[in-house]
């Protein structure tokens, strides 16, 4: 069987992936998933006039006459009282020469045109928090305004962020943090997103000892599960880690049949040409049809994605850094597209190259980088240690230097095309210089 292109291989994933179903859950569940459904606003935002800064409300006749010449010494107002935050609203319009204290928040006294900043007011001796509240008459406290704003300045109107019936968030949109807080804001209590993908984890091999198990000859620990469950929570998925397969036939086949009854399966290990690599022969006989074994990109090489009902099958290749390209470039936009993310493509940039990298093989080949961002532009810096079972590179690594086959040598300030890992992995910064 002839290697697959990088391309052609997450083409043939991506048409293949099912949508996952919909069920309904709370804003807090919803953070990081995408929307099945638009969200329509059920209240107006802000639901009442507001002010939107610590200032004094001023009426329509005193800004008319703050527009023809502010008086020498500022326009003297009689301040009326106080309206904090979450207090009620006076009954009584506001009338010329009068004013209320209003709060960031508070609600505008009805006759009212704008707010004017307290730091453009002359308060003289203010009173005291708490001793007037809204629609008391003060002791004779007399404010003078210096700097007159514009007509509806620092007030925020009702419904001026949203009007109830509104679209407030889109199918397909993310639920980020921000989308978190404007859901809670506008009283959404259910939201209709998709199902979380459940992903069963098998790590083959005689030599894998569970982590925190002793070591004994010739054995290393499983560092394969932990990781590809971070990496599936990361993705979104429900990451299902079940017990170590060894390198024994019949166990390795029940150990997938019970990983077939999940959304997705991910194996590591087994898929080479090993005397043991028994993984793509023992998904056949439980009836996966295996859509294509071998990409042509390094590391990754023996990747194997195979279909069985719902359940879509990814067999990695043992080596860490095998492992960990194949997910990011294959695994992880599976996952997002069954989840309902319309953004489930990696996100591949041009970067100028900060050091020397080559590949004269006729693989792909992905290059572990450091991602920064100077003079406006991304850099990329290759780091030491490209083996597929190096693991330091990889805890220091953002982002894939991605050389096509052929390309010899690739030196200082040369452009390149970069695939960007996510934030969970280090955001682009700025470097020092």
């Amino acid at each position: 069987m002839s290697l697959l292109p990088v391309e052609e291989a997450l083409r043939a994933i991506a048409e293949s992936t099912p949508l996952l179903p919909i069920e309904e859950v709370t804003p807090a569940e919803a953070l990081g998933r995408c929307l099945a459904e638009d969200v329509v606003a059920p209240v107006d935002l802000p639901p009442f006039d507001n002010s939107a800064v610590d200032g004094y409300a001023i009426s329509g006749d005193d800004l008319a006459a703050l527009a023809e010449g502010t008086p020498m010494g500022g326009l003297a107002l009689r301040v009326r009282g106080v309206v904090p935050a979450g207090g009620e609203m006076t009954s009584s319009a506001l009338r010329r020469g009068e004013t209320f204290r209003v709060m960031t928040g508070g609600r505008i006294p009805p006759g009212a045109s704008a707010i004017v900043m307290r730091e453009d007011v002359d308060e003289g001796e203010p009173i005291a928090a708490g001793a007037a509240a809204a629609g008391t008459a003060d002791r004779g406290e007399v404010v003078r305004v210096l700097r007159g704003p514009r007509a509806g300045a620092n007030v925020r109107g009702r419904g001026e962020e949203i009007g109830a019936g509104e679209p407030a968030l889109l199918a397909g949109q993310l639920v980020n943090p921000g989308g978190l807080g404007f859901l809670i804001a506008l009283g959404v209590d259910r939201v209709r997103v998709r199902r979380r993908p459940r992903v069963a984890l098998v790590a083959t091999g005689d030599e894998l000892v569970e982590a925190g198990g002793p070591l004994r000859p010739g054995a290393v620990r499983d560092s394969s599960t932990p990781t590809l469950a971070a990496l599936v929570a990361s993705a979104g998925g429900e990451p299902v880690p079940l017990p170590i397969a060894p390198d024994d036939r019949a166990i390795l086949t029940e150990r997938l049949r019970e990983g077939l009854a999940h959304d997705a399966l991910i194996t590591t290990g087994g898929v080479s040409v090993g005397d043991y690599d028994f993984v793509k022969d023992a998904l056949g006989s439980l009836g996966v049809e295996v859509r294509f074994w071998r990409v042509a990109m390094k590391p990754g090489k023996p990747f194997v994605y195979g279909v069985r009902g719902e359940t879509r099958v990814f067999g990695l290749p043992g080596n860490p850094g095998s492992s960990l390209a194949c997910f990011e470039r294959f695994v992880r936009p599976a996952l997002r597209k069954m989840a309902g993310d319309p953004a489930w493509a990696p996100v591949d940039v041009e970067a100028v190259l900060d050091g020397e990298c080559g590949n004269p093989g006729d693989r792909t080949y992905f290059v572990r980088a450091a991602l920064s961002w100077r003079d406006g532009r991304v850099r990329a810096r290759p780091l030491e240690g490209q083996g597929s079972g190096t693991l330091r590179s990889l805890a220091e690594a953002n982002g894939f230097v991605m050389l096509p086959p052929g390309a010899i040598r690739r030196g200082r300030g040369a452009l390149v095309s970069v695939h960007v890992l996510p934030n969970g992995y280090g955001a682009i910064r700025g470097e020092a210089r």
